[in-house]
C-alpha cells in the first residue's frame, strides 16, 4: 500500500512539475508574439557594413560586406495568426520578404523563418534578438543541413516603422549619418566660398542649384559604377552626380569622366571641396 500511494504521489508530482514547465514555456505562437513584437517593429540596418564605413569613408569599398539582407523593414501591425512578412533589401540592390514564423527556434531568442538559400537549399536561417549593455540587435542565423551555426548577420535599428516608410530611406539616412551630415565650408573651382549644411535625410542647403543629394550605395547596377559618387537632385531633370573623396574632415567632389578605353569612369577635375565646420 505504502509503494502504492508513493507510486501515486510521484505521478502526480511528475504531472505537476510538467504542467508548470508548460505554464513558463515560451512555446506557444501568442507567448512569442508578445515578446518579440515591441523588440522587432522598426528599420535595421547591417552593422557590419555600417561599422566599416567609418573606417573606409567609401561606400564602394565597403560594399564588399553587404550580405544578401542589407536592411529590414518591420511592421508588426502585419502579424496574421503565427506570421508576418518581413521587407528586405538585398544587397541594398534590389527590394524582397520573408515569412516570420512566431514558432521557437534553436536559441531560446530566435524564431523560425521561411528564407531560402537556392545555393544551399538544405541551409536554414533563423530570425532573433541579442541584447548587450542596454542595447538591442536583431540578428539572421545561418545553419547547415547538420545545424551546425555557420555566420550570423546583426542589424542595429535606424528608427520606427512609419506610413510609407522605405528601406531605401533608412539605408540612406545611417549612411548620410555616417559620413556626410553637418555643416560645411564649400570652395568651388573658382574659388568662392560659401556655408552649407547637409542633413541625413538628405538636405543641402547653401549650394545654389542643389536641394537633395544622394550617396550612391548599389554598385551592381552598371559597369560604371566603379567609384564613390554624390548626385544631387537625383531622379529630376537637375540631377547632377560628382565623384567623391573623404579624408578626415574634408570633402572633394570630382567631375566624373567615362575612361577612354574602358566603360568604367575615372576621376576628372576637383570640383568642390566640402571642410567640416561641426
Amino acid at each position: 500500500m505504502k509503494f502504492i500511494n508513493s507510486a501515486i504521489y510521484f505521478l502526480i508530482a511528475l504531472s505537476s512539475c510538467n504542467s508548470e514547465a508548460h505554464k513558463t514555456s515560451p512555446q506557444s505562437t501568442n507567448e512569442l508574439i508578445q515578446r518579440f513584437k515591441p523588440v522587432l517593429n522598426g528599420v535595421w540596418v547591417q552593422v557590419d557594413y555600417m561599422d566599416d564605413i567609418i573606417k573606409t569613408k567609401s561606400p564602394f569599398k565597403s560594399s564588399e560586406k553587404l550580405t544578401f539582407i542589407s536592411e529590414l523593414v518591420i511592421d508588426t501591425s502585419g502579424i496574421s495568426a503565427d506570421s508576418m512578412i518581413v521587407g528586405t533589401a538585398l544587397g541594398n540592390h534590389e527590394g524582397s520578404d520573408f515569412i516570420l514564423y512566431f514558432k521557437q527556434g534553436k536559441k531560446q531568442n530566435s524564431l523560425l523563418t521561411g528564407i531560402t538559400d537556392f545555393e544551399q537549399p538544405t541551409d536554414s536561417y533563423e530570425f532573433g534578438y541579442e541584447v548587450s549593455s542596454n542595447d538591442t540587435a536583431l540578428a539572421i542565423y545561418h545553419y547547415d543541413k547538420n545545424q551546425k551555426l555557420l555566420d550570423k548577420t546583426k542589424y542595429m535599428k535606424v528608427a520606427e516603422v512609419t506610413p510609407g516608410s522605405s528601406l531605401e530611406d533608412g539605408f540612406q539616412y545611417m549612411v548620410n549619418k555616417k559620413l556626410i551630415t553637418g555643416s560645411y565650408k564649400v570652395t568651388d573651382s573658382a574659388g568662392i566660398e560659401r556655408s552649407t549644411q547637409l542633413t541625413s535625410e538628405g538636405v543641402i542647403t547653401g549650394l545654389p542649384g542643389f536641394n537633395t543629394y544622394y550617396i550612391i550605395t548599389d554598385f551592381v547596377a552598371s559597369p560604371e559604377d566603379n567609384m564613390d559618387k554624390i548626385c544631387f537632385d537625383i531622379q529630376t531633370d537637375r540631377q547632377t552626380c560628382y565623384a567623391f573623396e573623404i579624408n578626415r574632415d574634408t570633402i572633394s567632389l570630382f567631375k566624373a569622366r567615362e575612361d577612354e578605353t574602358d566603360t568604367l569612369f575615372k576621376k576628372g577635375n576637383a570640383l568642390y571641396k566640402f571642410v567640416k565646420q561641426f
